[in-house]
C-alpha cells in the first residue's frame, strides 16, 4: 500500500509520537517525571528544550510510564 503523505488520516493513524509536552502532561512536572523515571530534572528540562525526546529514551519512558506514553515509530527508523 502507497501512503497518501498528503492525507491527514495517514498521520493521525501511523505518526505516534511522544514529546516532552506528553510526558510533562503525565507526571505533572520536570520533577515529577524525573523521580517517576528516574532521571534527574535537567534531563526533562533537556528534553523540553530540545523538544524531544531521544528513541531509546522513549522506549524506556513508555515501559516506565505502563504504556500511557508510546514511543515514536518514526524516530525508530530514523536511527536505522
Amino acid at each position: 500500500m502507497v501512503a497518501n503523505l498528503f492525507d491527514k488520516s495517514f498521520f493521525r493513524d501511523y505518526h505516534v509520537t511522544m514529546t516532552p509536552k506528553d510526558v510533562l502532561r503525565v507526571y505533572g512536572s520536570p520533577r515529577e517525571a524525573a523521580e517517576a523515571l528516574g532521571v534527574t530534572p535537567q534531563i526533562v528540562t533537556y528534553w523540553a528544550r530540545q523538544k524531544r525526546i531521544p528513541y531509546k529514551t522513549q522506549v524506556y519512558i513508555e515501559s516506565k510510564s505502563g504504556g500511557r506514553l508510546m514511543a515514536n515509530k518514526r524516530a525508530e527508523c530514523r536511527t536505522q
